[in-house]
Order: C-alpha cells, then sequence, then structure tokens
C-alpha cells in the first residue's frame, strides 16, 4: 500500500472577505505570494507501511495507514494519530492527555546504539510523518475546528507561532477556518489579520505596543469587544469601532494629527462630545477631550439604578447630585425623582457651559 502525495492549492482573490461577519476594508490576501498557498502530504516508502491486515487491526477510516516512527523498531503511528506497538503481541497504546489538551505517547527509540524512552505528541507524530512541511516554520501546529482530539493528518496545519495565534484568535471570536482561511493565515500578511480580540489588526509589520496610540486604540476595541468589559461596563455593550479604525495604522495616523494636550490634564478619547447618544467611534464622530470634560458627560447606566440620572434616594427624599474631579456635587433635595432630575439637568447644563468657557482657549476648533 503506498498513500499518494496530495497537493491542494489555494486561489486567492483580491476582493473583500467578510472576517467574523463583518467586512474588512482591505484583504489578508493583498500580500500573498503569487503562487497562492500549497499543501503538501508525504509520499510514504511501501516497507514503512504496516500490513494491518496481518496482524487484525481493524482500520477507523477506510485510508488509515499504520507508518514506522522514525527511530523505533517497534511502533507506528496512523495518519488519525493511533500508535501501535509490535513486539510479542500488538498493543493499540492509549496514550495520556497533557495540560494543553494534547494527546501524548512514550515510545522507545534508538539513539547513537542506545535505547531511551521519549514522549511525542500524536499531532507532531502525525505532521512529521505525513506532511511535507518547512519544520523551521511548523513550531505549532493547528487542529481544524480548534479540536486538539482530532489528529486526523488532513486537519493538521503546522506553522508558526504568530499564524497560529492569529487563527486561534479569529476561531476564538466566532470565526470558521475553513482550509482557504487557514491558508490565507499560512501564507498570507498576518499583520493584516484580526488578532485583538479578533476584529482589531496592525495594518503594518512593525508596531510598538507600547506606544500611546496603541494603548488608546486597544482600549477603544476592549470596551466595544470584550465581554469581561461588558460585565463590567454595561453601557459599552452596544458600542462598535469603524471598520477603518480596525486596522490600527488608520487610528494611529488620526490620533498622532488629532491630539492636543491641557495642562493638568489627562486626555481621553471621547466619542460622546460631538454627537449625542453616539455609539461608533470613527474619526468623524470621535475627539480628545481632558479627562474632567470626558467625565461630564458619561452616562454611567449600571451605577443608575431604578432612579433617574444623578438622582438617588436618601430616606423620604430624592437627592440630585453629580461628580466632577473625583468630587461629588450635592445639588439638592426634592419630593419626586423627576423634581431632582430636571434641577440635575439645569445644573448640570450650566455647569457644562461654565466648563466650556474656561476650556474654549485650550481646545482646538477643528
Amino acid at each position: 500500500m503506498v498513500v499518494d502525495t496530495f497537493v491542494i492549492s489555494c486561489t486567492i482573490s483580491k476582493k473583500e472577505r467578510k472576517m467574523n461577519n463583518e467586512l474588512i476594508d482591505k484583504s489578508p490576501c493583498e500580500n500573498m505570494a503569487n503562487d497562492g498557498v500549497v499543501r503538501k502530504y508525504k509520499e510514504i516508502e511501501k516497507e514503512k507501511i504496516l500490513d494491518i491486515d496481518s496482524f487484525g487491526i481493524l482500520p477507523i477510516g477506510a485510508d488509515e495507514v499504520f507508518v514506522k516512527i522514525e527511530g523505533s523498531n517497534t511502533h507506528y503511528i496512523s495518519n488519525y494519530g493511533r500508535c501501535i506497538a509490535i513486539t510479542d503481541k500488538v498493543k493499540i497504546l492509549k496514550g495520556s492527555v497533557n495540560r494543553q489538551g494534547k494527546l501524548i505517547y512514550s515510545i522507545p527509540i534508538w539513539r547513537d546504539k542506545e535505547r531511551i524512552n521519549r514522549k511525542f505528541s500524536a499531532d507532531r507524530l502525525v505532521v512529521d510523518t505525513f506532511i511535507d512541511y518547512d519544520k523551521s516554520k511548523g513550531q505549532y501546529i493547528w487542529h481544524s475546528g480548534y479540536d486538539k482530539e482530532d489528529c486526523y493528518f488532513r486537519n493538521l496545519y503546522p506553522m508558526e507561532a504568530h499564524r497560529y495565534k492569529a487563527i486561534k484568535t479569529f476561531v476564538v471570536n466566532g470565526g470558521f477556518d475553513t482550509e482557504e482561511k487557514i491558508l490565507e493565515v499560512m501564507n498570507g500578511e498576518t499583520y493584516n489579520m484580526p488578532t485583538v480580540l479578533g476584529v482589531g489588526y496592525w495594518g503594518s509589520p512593525d508596531v510598538d505596543t507600547k506606544h500611546w496610540t496603541y494603548r488608546k486604540w486597544h482600549n477603544m476595541l476592549t470596551r466595544c469587544y470584550s465581554d469581561s468589559c461588558h460585565e463590567n461596563q454595561p453601557n459599552y455593550i452596544d458600542c462598535t469601532v469603524c471598520p477603518e479604525w480596525h486596522n490600527y495604522s488608520n487610528f494611529k495616523e488620526w490620533a498622532e494629527a488629532n491630539y492636543y494636550t491641557v495642562e493638568g490634564e489627562s486626555m481621553e478619547l471621547d466619542k460622546d462630545l460631538l454627537v449625542k447618544g453616539n455609539t461608533v467611534y470613527s474619526p468623524t464622530t470621535c475627539v480628545f477631550a481632558p479627562r474632567s470634560i470626558n467625565l461630564l458627560v458619561i452616562n454611567v447606566k449600571a451605577a443608575r439604578g431604578e432612579h433617574p440620572l444623578g438622582v438617588f434616594k436618601f430616606n423620604d427624599k430624592y437627592v440630585a447630585s453629580m461628580s466632577y474631579s473625583g468630587k461629588q456635587i450635592r445639588i439638592g433635595q426634592y419630593d419626586s425623582p423627576e423634581e431632582a432630575f430636571e434641577k440635575y439637568k439645569e445644573y448640570k447644563e450650566k455647569f457644562l457651559k461654565d466648563i466650556a468657557e474656561q476650556y474654549k482657549d485650550k481646545i482646538p476648533v477643528d
């Protein structure tokens, strides 16, 4: 029995592709090699293949074959990840599962005329035995569907660490890892693949992740797309980032052109000042604003409770209050929540006008 050589090629399209059910503004395949992606399987020498019929071994798939493991005289690995030892009897090894969820076999091999036991992962044995790949670029193995129990050779993809991370992030955030998608990542430019919360991507091969614009960008994506963030700040659940700013390089260019400083203030990216009730971060809806102003327009629904914004009940009265620069300002107490809320709105509107007057010479008009 001989295992044929299989070659799977992918014809790359330059049109926009769907990713995580959203269109990105530039295909990750734009910079892909012109000859596309080629996936190859080894042609196995006949003498290395075990005659399973003579040992009464039942295959679990019509194409299952067992091939002698390099360096071993007694152990065989199948293209499904099963391992067999042929000594005085036939034994199918059960192996063990490590912390990463991978199946591990302990196999005796010969090195410099010395017999030693070594531990191998089933997926690595399958990849090294059946797949033709560049070992310098195959330190990690992606399992189709992120199913680490599946070691069938056609569902294993050896690749570099950063490409593995790109696919994992894509899948964990709801993407479907078709073979075409996996091959795109294996041969494409990963800096154009969404690797930050399954949405954001670098847009450039060289990025300083400690740069202030990167921190602003990453925090923006976290507010919009992180489930853990939404548990603590549910007011961001419906917020999104425009496709242009999924690309960090685009955001960085805008941020550096629109950033300014105010003495004694930290600056924050604000989406609410220009458009009331806005939920989209974009170049036309965002500005940088001093933190003190930004805090005035934040609508913290989680802390509001059953009463209107800026109102809480104390004994039998309803208190109107607001905070500024970390200090609580008591406006007054009233007989109804409606009256308290009206006083809160009046006070805050006047307060905002006073603040705007103070900052009019500090904040750029354009």
